[in-house]
């Protein structure tokens, strides 16, 4: 467990940097001129979710878009 918390920790910074990133899209679903920014948020959500290992998709739905993501056990590369 030690070497999680000593990996969070050297990673802080860029932990922080793509939070922030991702919070500054302004992806309001409720408001329709956003749905660009829906889409976006997804992409970006997904990218993360592939350069951490996982398997990510973007989903049409009859509204904003959804992102799947699955763990492939045994291919997870940190």
């Amino acid at each position: 467990m030690a070497d999680v918390h000593g990996y969070i920790d050297e990673h802080m910074g860029r932990f922080k940097e793509e939070l922030n990133a991702f919070l500054r899209i302004p992806s309001i679903s409720a408001k329709s001129e956003h749905n660009q920014d829906m889409r976006a948020a997804a992409e970006w959500l997904a990218e993360r979710m592939g350069e951490a290992g996982l398997q990510g998709s973007i989903e049409p739905t009859d509204g904003c878009p959804i992102v799947l993501g699955e763990y492939l056990a045994g291919t997870l590369v940190v």
